[in-house]
């Protein structure tokens, strides 16, 4: 519930996305060639 509610604020730090989609565009650069 309330770490729901945190990984889906966003985060100026992270350039404004959520966590859960900045943890997604880190694994998706790590997996390119």
């Amino acid at each position: 519930m309330m770490c729901q509610r945190l990984n889906a604020t966003p985060r100026k730090c992270l350039g404004y996305r959520t966590p859960i989609e900045a943890f997604r565009d880190e694994l998706i650069r790590l997996e390119a060639p």
